[in-house]
């Protein structure tokens, strides 16, 4: 497990097959300003207990708000055989800081929309 920066996850993230993980619980992850593109949401205290449907050589980059629930998330992902884990040291805040792209909430909401919206039309 590797603590990367904010800008190297983004760097991973357009250059590798690397998936994103956020482990943010609750109104942390609801916060309507921090989303992330192409995320796959398992609330830290699920981490356990899910399982990622993906090969173990496969590159997991762990975000929560601060880094400290990543790192921990990042390494019980380790300990369950993903070798290439990855956290991203100060979470969503350093991701902000760094000003890579973000949408919110109501982005997220009107994209999935129109998704439905679309499958329906093709009906």
């Amino acid at each position: 497990m590797q603590k990367i920066t904010a800008s190297e996850a983004f760097d991973m993230l357009n250059t590798t097959n690397a998936l994103l993980v956020d482990v943010r619980e609750g109104m942390e992850y609801f916060d309507k300003r921090c989303r992330i593109e192409n995320l796959k949401h398992i609330p830290f205290r699920q981490i356990d207990e899910t399982d990622l449907n993906i090969p173990t050589h496969t590159p997991i980059i762990v975000v929560c708000t601060l880094g400290l629930h990543g790192e921990e998330a990042a390494t019980k992902l380790q300990a369950k055989g993903y070798a290439n884990t990855y956290y991203i040291e100060g979470g969503i805040l350093a991701w902000q800081a760094a000003q890579l792209p973000m949408f919110s909430l109501e982005e997220e909401i009107e994209k999935n929309l129109q998704c439905h919206c679309s499958k329906e039309k093709s009906k």
